[in-house]
């Protein structure tokens, strides 16, 4: 294969959130504005390793399970960031622009479709991926302070959506 810069990709994707639309339905996405730092997707995989008696190494591997986890850092906190960050259902959030009252309570089971654009192919191509079923997996520390500003360290695991009936159970990436 021959060399290629313009699939070399960099710059900030835009980050957009909203709530889960069954069977990959386009959704009602909301731009997370600036975030403190890239978003980042990791994907990891277990496989079952079949082995033997009569050799030294695995003979093959058979996929089992496929994981995605989003990480994003918002650092608008609006009350709707921290509504999904802290896993709050849409009823504890009340009030009209700019005072909202969040009420933070037991925490609901609640679903997000996310989607990344960003630089894609060629010199003016672009990617955007989208994932049907997010669910915040975890949030990290939030600071208050003089020296740093307040922003949400937030991880989305990226379900297998099975509403979803072509191939792309997670998710999808077009690029154009």
């Amino acid at each position: 294969m021959a060399t290629d810069t313009t699939q070399i990709h960099i710059g900030a994707a835009t980050v957009s959130v909203g709530a889960w639309v069954t069977a990959g339905g386009a959704g009602s996405l909301t731009d997370v504005g600036h975030m403190k730092a890239q978003a980042t997707l990791t994907p990891s995989f277990t496989d079952y390793e079949i082995k033997s008696e009569r050799s030294f190494g695995t003979l093959k591997r058979e996929p089992q399970d496929m994981k995605l986890t989003l990480a994003l850092d918002l650092q608008e906190t609006t009350a709707e960031h921290m509504r999904i960050a802290f896993r709050q259902p849409a009823a504890n959030k009340s009030g009209t622009s700019p005072d909202f009252t969040l009420r933070i309570g037991d925490p609901a089971e609640q679903y997000h479709q996310i989607s990344l654009v960003a630089n894609g192919p060629g010199t003016s191509g672009v990617r955007t991926q989208t994932y049907w079923r997010a669910f915040v997996e975890s949030l990290g520390a939030i600071p208050y302070g003089k020296g740093e500003e307040q922003h949400l360290p937030i991880t989305f695991d990226i379900l297998y959506d099975d509403s979803v009936t072509s191939l792309d159970k997670f998710g999808k990436q077009v690029d154009t």
